[in-house]
């Protein structure tokens, strides 16, 4: 708890926007590694793998970037990253 900001009701709502287990399938189905997904957006393989953990928000530039390397269609990206 910092000036007045609940960090934990912060990082409950991160994990809740992100359905974690939908992306992770379709990362698997899509054959590519996570260090070349890490790469393609611009993070460390760390920095992804807590992001799709549920540890940090992606950032727009970053749900656009996926959803079109995955080719995910407008249902599937709002499915996995607005939920």
């Amino acid at each position: 708890y910092y000036s007045g900001v609940d960090f934990r009701s912060t990082e409950r709502r991160c994990k809740e926007m992100t359905d974690i287990e939908k992306l992770r399938e379709k990362l698997n189905m899509s054959g590519y590694k996570l260090s070349y997904v890490a790469d393609f957006l611009s993070l460390t393989y760390q920095g992804l793998l807590n992001k799709i953990n549920g540890n940090s928000e992606f950032k727009t530039s970053e749900v656009k970037a996926i959803s079109d390397l995955l080719q995910l269609s407008p249902e599937e990206r709002d499915t996995i990253f607005f939920n």
